[in-house]
């Protein structure tokens, strides 16, 4: 069986979120499946926020439920986190 092209959500947040203005963004939610998901964290350790310039950190995964994905990203928008393809943070 073909693995999903979209089946996991992995979180990174600013390690300095809390000293973010209130109406700003807190990290990144990446869509990726397994195996990109190495790339991805790779990617993302050397990646600084946009706001502050601090390093990202992993806070962990979800799974990525294909007919539900319009829900996750309003959902995770709504949480403050800036969401990307995985090829948009391995190769962007």
């Amino acid at each position: 069986m073909a693995e999903e092209r979209w089946s996991i959500w992995l979180l990174f947040r600013c390690a300095n979120f809390a000293g973010h203005p209130s109406d700003s963004q807190i990290g990144v939610a990446v869509i990726a499946n397994p195996y990109y998901a190495p790339l991805v964290h790779e990617a993302m350790a050397n990646k600084v926020c946009s706001v502050c310039g601090g390093p990202f950190e992993f806070i962990g995964q979800e799974s990525a439920l294909v007919p539900y994905l319009a829900l996750d990203v309003e959902r995770l928008s709504a949480s403050g986190f800036n969401i990307m393809k995985d090829e948009e943070v391995i190769w962007g």
